[in-house]
């Protein structure tokens, strides 16, 4: 069982009650049931039986004027849609006239994308159903599973081990020497001996690669024993390996002698003969095995630029599920947060519209995107689990777009996404990409194979949209736990006013480089403060590619980083004789690993960054300062510095000079306890303590949310008793 996936609690649902037609409040309302005709009148006795319909009774409603608000209620079920359900402008609500889709009390409502498969026959440890259109090519072949609401995977070798390089092989060789990211794809590589069987039949299966911050997924072609090379029909455009680095991980999976294990499926996309491995005590009669058969369930196509957008619709304790997503034939790899993956839920144009308390569940891409033109909008408590991509996007016109496609003001809070990343590892679980003015905050974040939220996407100096997002009040734990290079909270390019604060940050990484808080390529005018963020395997705190010439103006103050592997703070590739950023009036607590250290350029012999009145300590051992990285960087495996300066050395610089080396006091760090101790030298340096119990998502009506079940894990933090 995948423990990512908790179960749906009933505080999801829209606390509604039946209304008549028209009540006394004034407001119109449709019912919708799984058992209702849309022949009938739509009423709560004669309810509809699709949203559809609902839809298009509003639609004639609003013919004769929308004078109240309309509320569509939802009876418990699955809607199974055989087209995506489409919003249009003439589907708008109005500010005094809102339309509503919501759970009937108590109820859960699913639109979704797929189908329930029948017709099962056992084949000695297997399962069989033969899927109609897979062979006709009337239905697509499908790229997900699910049985019983739980993912289930392709048949893949070596067999899929959580959290473990076990489920991995290594290239043995590249067949390649060059950059890091590559003009023209690599179509071939070698593989280890005793890895790959030359006389498995390949056709259909793929080589996923995980390569740094990338996932490939690279058709096969052929498989030549000799000389133990695998070709590729696109093949990738990442290193898989190169002089003295380990080769890049990758498995192989969708083919038929790969099913071995409980849990897989292979689907024959010649005769649609479907094979399924179950679990045990799973039966054809116990056990629902869901399909999908669209990559899309749900559409907004507003009109930005003609001024008509698809606004004052809100969603409530309605459930979204059972999407696919196929790869198309001119790419392998999704780009960086798996960029060119689109959603389960898409929109464009969409303004003013809410989601609440809603579900976005096995889903085969993003969940829930809003795109060019979108402004305005709310997603609030709602849940994004068992994602093939990443959770919520957000994304429009950049700078030279016209500014009707802008997307921007739009606030995700209190959700809970976890467990996504299935299939596309490099997706992210908030992406606010070419976006403005969004606050992300009261979050959690968990289980996810990269970063938890991402912001802006620009490695070039230059002005960009991204700009004024607030990030706040997150709690973010267990992520970039397959891929590298990744943050619990990650930014790119220049964005004055953005501010991240009050989150609640710990365990990053599992692989290698896990960070905490990292401030990426030219990352320009950002705030950092009031944060905690601990353990992890490399830095809480990182900024890279700094200078080039140009300024950063970045701001550190009040944050406690504590406990990484390699270093508490870190800055990398930047020019000499420059200020990446100012750390002040924070508290940097290590457990054997160098203060400050540095790497791929960079040297702590000429820090390219100021820092004073901040207070320092080594809980594991005597205190190293500063410290060149002796780890090799990706693009020059021979690159290893290993400087150490000393305190002396190091103020003899100007930094650090009002810093104190002192015990904070902290109650247990290393149970996630900074709370501060009566009498600690931090405030002397005018560290202000916070207090973070309320990061995270926020209880509802003084009932505990079930996406906070995890907050009494950890002591109030960083506030003094």
């Amino acid at each position: 069982m995948n423990r990512f996936l908790p179960q749906i609690s009933l505080l999801f649902a829209l606390q509604a009650v039946f209304c008549p037609i028209v009540n006394a409040q004034q407001q119109t309302s449709f019912y919708v049931a799984p058992n209702g005709s849309d022949a009938n009148a739509g009423s709560q006795t004669a309810p509809f039986a699709t949203a559809q319909r609902a839809r298009d009774a509003i639609r004639a409603l609003k013919q004769r004027g929308l004078q109240r608000p309309v509320t569509v209620f939802l009876r418990g079920g699955t809607y199974s849609l055989a087209e995506p359900l489409v919003f249009t402008p003439q589907d708008s609500g109005t500010p005094s006239a809102p339309v509503t889709y919501a759970a009937s009390a108590g109820e859960t409502p699913i639109l979704s994308g797929g189908t329930r498969l029948s017709g099962w026959k056992r084949s000695g440890k297997l399962w069989t159903t033969t899927v109609p259109g897979v062979r006709e090519g009337t239905r697509p072949v499908f790229t997900q599973l699910w049985a019983g609401g739980e993912r289930r995977f392709r048949a893949r070798t070596p067999n899929r081990v959580e959290n473990s390089d076990v489920s991995f092989f290594r290239v043995a060789d590249p067949l390649y020497s060059g950059p890091q990211q590559l003009p023209e794809p690599i179509k071939k590589f070698q593989y280890a001996a005793g890895d790959i069987d030359p006389n498995w039949d390949s056709r259909g299966a793929e080589v996923v690669f995980l390569q740094f911050w990338q996932d490939s997924h690279a058709p096969v072609k052929g498989i030549d024993g000799a000389t133990r090379t695998i070709a590729l029909e696109k093949g990738t455009r990442f290193k898989t390996g190169g002089p003295g680095e380990a080769g890049a991980r990758y498995f192989v999976e969708n083919f038929r002698a790969a099913l071995d294990a409980p849990g897989e499926w292979y689907l024959d996309a010649q005769s649609g003969e479907l094979s399924y491995f179950p679990l045990p005590g799973e039966t054809p009669e116990n056990t629902v095995l869901i399909a999908p058969r669209l990559q899309t369930t749900v559409r907004f196509d507003g009109e930005p630029q003609a001024g008509r957008p698809v606004s004052h619709l809100s969603f409530r304790g309605v459930q979204f599920s059972h999407s696919d997503f196929q790869i198309p034939a001119e790419w392998s790899d999704p780009k960086q947060a798996a960029q060119r993956v689109p959603a389960m839920v898409s929109g464009r144009g969409v303004q003013n519209v809410a989601f609440e308390n809603c579900v976005f569940r096995n889903f085969g891409a993003y969940g829930l995107e809003l795109l060019q033109g979108s402004t305005g909008n709310r997603i609030s408590r709602c849940q994004f689990i068992d994602g093939a991509a990443g959770g919520i996007q957000l994304n429009g016109g950049e700078l030279a777009a016209p500014v009707e496609l802008r997307t921007g003001n739009n606030v995700i809070e209190d959700c809970e996404i976890a467990g996504i990343g299935q299939i596309f590892p490099s997706a992210v679980g908030i992406f606010s990409r070419h976006s403005f003015g969004n606050r992300i905050a009261h979050n959690y974040l968990h289980d996810l194979p990269y970063s938890g939220i991402s912001v802006g996407l620009s490695f070039n100096y230059v002005p960009t949209v991204s700009r004024d997002n607030v990030v706040e009040w997150n709690r973010i734990h267990d992520v970039v736990r397959l891929l590298d290079d990744g943050g619990a909270i990650y930014t790119q390019g220049q964005m004055p006013g953005t501010v991240i604060r009050h989150n609640l940050i710990h365990d990053v990484g599992h692989h290698k480089l896990g960070i905490g808080i990292y401030l990426d390529g030219s990352t320009s005018n950002v705030l950092v403060e009031n944060n905690l963020v601990y353990n992890c395997t490399n830095f809480p705190f990182h900024q890279s590619r700094a200078g080039r010439g140009k300024p950063k103006n970045n701001l550190l103050r009040n944050n406690i980083f504590a406990l990484g592997g390699e270093s508490i703070v870190r800055l990398s590739d930047t020019e000499e004789n420059f200020s990446a950023f100012h750390l002040e009036r924070s508290i940097l607590l290590s457990d054997g690993s160098p203060i400050y250290g540095s790497g791929h350029n960079s040297r702590v012999a000429n820090p390219a960054f100021t820092t004073d009145s901040n207070l320092i300590w080594d809980i594991g051992g005597p205190l190293v300062i500063a410290r060149d990285s002796e780890r090799p960087w990706m693009q020059n495996p021979q690159e290893r510095f290993g400087q150490t300066l000393t305190l002396e050395a190091w103020r003899a610089k100007g930094l650090d000079r009002a810093s104190v080396i002192a015990d904070p006091l902290f109650a247990d760090p290393k149970k996630g306890d900074f709370s501060l101790r009566a009498g600690s030298p931090a405030l002397m340096l005018g560290f202000v303590p916070f207090d973070l119990r309320e990061a995270g998502i926020r209880p509802s009506d003084g009932k505990s949310n079930p996406a906070s079940r995890h907050a009494i894990l950890h002591q109030p933090l960083a506030r003094t008793r």
